[in-house]
């Protein structure tokens, strides 16, 4: 029975046009938790994920240091993030300060 709910959801959400928005949240909470869980929590709140279009996830960040520390994970961070959501399309980061 489960199945058929969940089915019955993504029906309804791809029907809306929710579905982009609710794949997009769902990448950047994800997005979030790759942060703290390589960078811990002090330092991960340095940044914010703002959006996900495309395939690339824009992220912020409030000094240029930790911004270059996530330009050089980037390819980690891509790899975590596609390894908690393998259909996310996933493909880069864009990274800011």
């Amino acid at each position: 029975m489960p199945e058929k709910i969940g089915k019955l959801l993504a029906g309804a959400l791809k029907r809306s046009g929710a579905e982009r928005s609710v794949r997009a949240s769902l990448v950047l909470e994800n997005c979030r938790q790759v942060l703290e869980e390589l960078f811990g929590p002090e330092d991960s709140a340095e940044c914010r994920p703002t959006s996900f279009r495309a395939g690339t996830v824009r992220i912020v960040c409030s000094r240029s240091v930790f911004a270059e520390r996530l330009r050089l994970r980037e390819g980690d961070i891509v790899q975590a993030l596609e390894m908690r959501l393998p259909r996310s399309g996933v493909r880069r980061l864009r990274i800011s300060s």
